[in-house]
This record gives structure tokens, sequence and C-alpha cells, in this order.
């Protein structure tokens, strides 16, 4: 399957961009979970084209990057704009029906929610017609390219790899 890849990058330079990525956010509040929301901090919701995806108990998408790691977390300072960190509900984390969930620490000291130890983040341009826009969307920030991808749990789209513990992330994406 061949996904368009968008660079998102360009748009932090202006207000209105802002503006917009904060109307859709507040849209996005709004959507319903599509699993049970008393069974932890993320659920799961379908999205057509890309298959069942972790959402946050507001139903938003939840995605990974490749460049981070637990323990290396590089989205910071303006790649925040646009992608923003799963808070944590503490040091650690029940994720329900979710298996391999956890928490790692951001540079800053907050906890953000982790899958397979990769942090997780929603991305502001999310709409309720475009529920995972930023799947497979490449940007750059502070000199350093980022690839993001909607937490696929089934379907055709992918999941992070276990850590293999030697830093690689597994590879394979």
């Amino acid at each position: 399957m061949l996904h368009q890849r968008r660079n998102f990058g360009g748009c932090l330079v202006g207000v209105a961009c802002g503006l917009t990525a904060a109307l859709v956010l507040t849209a996005c509040g709004s959507e319903k979970p599509a699993s049970d929301p008393g069974a932890g901090p993320v659920t799961t919701r379908d999205v057509a084209g890309v298959g069942t995806v972790l959402a946050d108990r507001s139903g938003r998408t939840l995605y990974f990057t490749d460049s981070d790691r637990a323990g290396e977390i590089k989205c910071t300072a303006d790649c925040l704009s646009l992608w923003i960190p799963a808070r944590a509900p503490g040091d650690s984390v029940d994720g329900g029906p979710v298996a391999d969930l956890g928490v790692v620490a951001r540079p800053e000291g907050t906890k953000q929610l982790a899958y397979q130890d990769k942090p997780l983040y929603t991305f502001t341009l999310d709409s309720s017609d475009k529920p995972a826009s930023g799947h497979n969307a490449s940007d750059s920030f502070g000199g350093m390219d980022f690839t993001w991808h909607a937490v696929v749990v089934t379907g055709a789209g992918q999941t992070p790899p276990k850590d293999d513990g030697n830093g690689s992330g597994g590879g394979g994406y």
C-alpha cells in the first residue's frame, strides 16, 4: 500500500496555522472512543484505510516517531507545536486491555505514555474527517527529520517493533 508523505514542518512559521491547529484540536476532543472508556488511559478506534489504532481517552489517534526511543526523546521545542505528548497519569500505567503500554520520562521531567517503549503523541492537525492525517507523515524540526506512524494494533498499518536492547529499535520500518 502506498502512503503519501507530507511535510508539516513549514507550518510553524504562521500564526494562522497555530490558530487553525488549536481549532482542529478542540474539534477532535469531541470524538468518542470506539471501545470501553473505563478500561485504561488508551482505547482503540477504527480508522478507514489505516486499521484499528490506539487512541487517547478523547478518541484522538496516538502516534510514534521513528526518531524517539525510551530515554532518547527527540520531539522537543518546535516539534511540540504539532505533536502533543500523550501525558501519563503517573509513574506507571495500567494499560487495561492494551499490552506493552508504559510510561517514559520527557526531558523536562513530565511523564508520557509509551507503547513498546516508543513515546506516544497526538497530532494537532487531525480532525473528525481525517482522524489519522499524521500517519506516515514526515517533517523536520531543529534539523532533525521525523517520520510518524499511527499505532496500528490491527490492519494495514505498522506498529513499532520491540527494542532489541542495542538501540536499533529492531528496525523494519
